[in-house]
């Protein structure tokens, strides 16, 4: 039995791929861009708004750019289903006690429990296992 599904949302595409790895599948879940259809639906005029406001771009406008950027540094903090994913990897390995030793050396009982700033070392530890 064949299942598709459409999944637009990237980090639901990338969670879906790290259960998948979890639980042993070599199949991984594609992203896919917006259907044509949608961009047929849109009318010139707003693609002419578009390149007029691109056009009008001033520094006020320049500032929320640089913004973003930051807060897209914030979010390369590793989420709680990369941690767990690796996590499962290290566990099936044959790594348990080395797993939860180093769980208690951060001090938390559970891999969901690691603070966001203590994740990347997390899982530097945990590859050197």
């Amino acid at each position: 039995m064949k299942i598709e599904v459409n999944v637009q949302a990237e980090e639901l595409v990338t969670a879906l791929n790290n259960l998948a790895t979890a639980m042993g599948s070599t199949t991984q879940v594609a992203a896919t861009s917006e259907p044509e259809k949608e961009e047929s639906k849109k009318s010139t005029k707003n693609k002419k708004k578009k390149n007029e406001s691109k056009k009008e771009e001033t520094k006020e406008e320049k500032e929320p750019e640089v913004k973003e950027e930051k807060a897209s540094e914030k979010d390369e903090v590793p989420s709680v289903e990369d941690v767990r994913a690796k996590t499962a990897e290290a566990a099936k390995a044959g790594k348990k006690e080395e797993i939860k030793d180093l769980l208690a050396e951060i001090g938390v009982s559970a891999v969901s429990k690691i603070p966001e700033d203590q994740r990347a070392e997390y899982l530097e530890k945990l590859a050197e296992l």
